[in-house]
């Protein structure tokens, strides 16, 4: 599956070696898509995900899993079993979103697998064909989110931002090399939780 979102591809390091994944629970009536870019909760408890421009990156998205620990599968695998899920997946070639019921932190516990975002590349969406906005398609330029999954390609500027775009196709340009639309860049995220 190809999701519009925040792919994972390597470590700052250069290392192909990505992080493992973990699972954390997602807060109630919460919507996380496959490749979003999640926030802490404020409680404390699970995840959120992240759509403002002031919030901390956290992790991403790459799966939903049925109560982490004990089932331990794959959401994809039991949708619409009430005994293991009481929310709503929808699924998508594009990338699937689970909207979790709102006790789900104390009940059927659906959880996202998760990359942690630190020191992790990923490619990235943009709102936008990267180079609209000045700097939008240029390593060391920064650039905030417009929700969950997109990077807002207007926001791009020298000033300090969620993430920083980084070298791609060559050291003048930040788009993917694995992507020709112009709508995926390199980035890595620089306000982290």
């Amino acid at each position: 599956m190809q999701v519009l979102g925040f792919r994972p591809t390597r470590m700052m390091n250069g290392s192909m070696y990505l992080p493992s994944v973990e699972t954390i629970v997602i807060i109630g009536s919460n919507a996380p898509y496959m490749g979003s870019v999640l926030k802490r909760s404020s409680g404390g408890v699970g995840c959120a995900v992240a759509t403002a421009n002031s919030d901390k990156m956290m992790a991403y998205v790459v799966g939903f899993i049925v109560n982490p620990g004990n089932a331990n599968l794959p959401l994809r695998t039991i949708d619409g079993n009430t005994a293991y899920e009481d929310g709503t997946l929808t699924k998508a070639t594009t990338g699937d979103t689970f909207t979790a019921a709102s006790d789900n932190v104390t009940d059927k516990q659906i959880a996202v697998a998760v990359m942690y975002s630190d020191n992790l590349v990923v490619s990235a969406y943009t709102s936008a064909t990267a180079g609209t906005t000045t700097g939008s398609n240029k390593p060391g330029y920064f650039i905030d989110i417009t929700n969950s999954y997109t990077l807002d390609e207007t926001s791009a500027s020298t000033s300090s931002a969620q993430f920083l775009l980084l070298e791609g196709i060559n050291a003048n340009s930040c788009l993917d090399p694995n992507d020709p639309s112009g709508r995926r860049v390199m980035a890595v995220a620089n306000e982290i939780y």
